[in-house]
């Protein structure tokens, strides 16, 4: 609020307290005509906020209102110890669950299969997260294996991860299956395999160029470290990628793990990459 007073009085400066959407900022009275306004961290709204004050020496008022277009993202909120919960996925039994993002399916073969099209997708941004692996029994071969990766939203659980635009990380082989184009590649990443228990698989995504780094045990990033090179494309598609975890076996396959999301990841995600 600019204002002067050739008399010499004091000047007092106020605010509305009660501006539009209160809830969208705090607001600090400098108490020199200037006001600082932080625009609140957890307020989901979006719209404009119209902010009132004014100067006075006790006769004379100045008064200016500023409005302000104002937008709002909420962090994806997680379970209490913010990671996805434990599944166990089994041939036959087929328990599919998902939030935000991320899905487990079970036997992705077509032998009693169910859609499994999540609800939501990932985050945008320039992401990373973990999977955790707990165990595994049963039928155990290249052809026969748990697998995690990305896919396109609009893709069911036949099939999951084997359609275009998809790239599969197979646990068994430690290799990568992708598919372009009807074109399906298996390329050996170097991580090792198989993937053991307690092993932390790293995925780093950017959703804004389609790109996805691979790690495991924060050895070494394939294609390339994500703070400074390409990624692998892992859509050919216009749809949101979902990641995740299930079995294309058509034998009794059990296995569990979890995805480890928010801020108790095991390693750092790479610079420039924030936690999913």
């Amino acid at each position: 609020v600019a204002a002067t007073d050739p008399e010499g009085f004091d000047i007092t400066y106020t605010y509305d307290t009660s501006p539009s959407n209160q809830a969208q900022a705090t607001i600090v009275n400098n108490n020199d005509g200037t006001f600082t306004l932080t625009p609140s961290i957890t307020e989901i709204d979006a719209g404009s906020f119209t902010f009132r004050a004014k100067a006075t020496d006790g006769i004379h008022v100045i008064s200016t209102t500023t409005t302000a277009a104002l937008s709002f993202t909420t962090p994806i909120t997680f379970t209490t110890d913010s990671r996805m919960n434990e599944m166990t996925l089994s041939f036959g039994s087929n328990p599919t669950t998902y939030k935000d993002g991320f899905i487990f399916t079970g036997d992705t073969t077509g032998y009693n299969w169910t859609n499994a099209v999540p609800s939501n997708t990932l985050s945008a941004g320039k992401k990373y997260f973990e999977f955790i692996w707990s165990h595994y029994s049963g039928a155990w071969a290249e052809s026969s294996s748990g697998m995690i990766g990305v896919a396109g939203s609009d893709q069911t659980q036949f099939g999951f991860g084997m359609e275009d635009g998809s790239h599969t990380y197979t646990l068994d082989t430690g290799k990568i299956i992708t598919k372009t184009n009807g074109t399906v590649t298996i390329t050996d990443i170097g991580l090792g395999a198989p993937v053991r228990e307690s092993d932390v698989i790293q995925f780093a995504y950017d959703s804004a160029t389609g790109e996805l780094w691979i790690n495991k045990n924060n050895t070494t990033w394939w294609p390339s470290d994500p703070a400074s090179g390409s990624g692998a494309v892992y859509s050919t598609n216009s749809v949101p990628p979902v990641i995740f975890a299930g079995s294309r076996s058509s034998n009794v396959i059990s296995f569990g793990g979890y995805f480890n999301v928010g801020n108790d990841v095991v390693y750092t995600p790479p610079s420039g990459f924030t936690a999913h």
